[in-house]
């Protein structure tokens, strides 16, 4: 398994946070998209891009998660791994979309954060999906994060994910 250094992993996830900014910036409906992602009252709340929608006084906040590997699965974070016995961000994230951009497969799983959060723990308690505790690189060096091992095909399966592929393509293109 590869690993990456704390400024590898951060210019990385910074990338998929960006990408994820300009392919929403270019949907249909869009008037504003601010990227957060250095923000800490933001990510305390869970969230790295806040969508402004035209003539929509409401906002949409989404996380978004970059993933590097090509084991065919997701972690998703149930315990938090900077304040132990907290739930982890897939359990507290405040935000209302997850962007999950498996970067080696080029493709992006967007879901409605709390819909598919209440199908993954009802699957989890009937199948159990294996529990992890990988080391994670941060700011103030290496920490155990804990969660859920999930297959990708899980979380694409449900009626409340879309599946983009060639997702940096589709950015690329929409730049242009």
């Amino acid at each position: 398994m590869k690993s990456f250094g704390f400024h590898e992993q951060f210019r990385k996830s910074r990338e998929g946070v960006l990408l994820t900014a300009l392919y929403l910036l270019n949907r249909p409906g869009t008037k504003d998209v601010a990227v957060l992602d250095t923000e800490n009252d933001a990510q305390k709340k869970g969230y790295d891009l806040m969508v402004t929608h035209t003539g929509d006084k409401e906002r949409q906040y989404v996380e978004v998660k970059t993933d590097f590997y090509t084991t065919g699965n997701v972690f998703l974070e149930t315990v938090s791994s900077s304040d132990a016995g907290k739930p982890g961000c897939f359990l507290s994230s405040l935000a209302d979309v997850w962007a999950y951009y498996l970067t080696a497969l080029d493709k992006m799983l967007m879901f409605t954060l709390a819909r598919v959060r209440e199908e993954i723990m009802e699957r989890h308690e009937e199948e159990a999906y294996r529990e992890a505790r990988p080391l994670v690189w941060g700011r103030d060096g290496g920490y155990v994060a804990e969660g859920l091992v999930v297959p990708i095909r899980d979380v694409a399966a449900s009626d409340f994910c879309t599946e983009i592929s060639n997702f940096r393509s589709q950015c690329q293109a929409q730049a242009a």
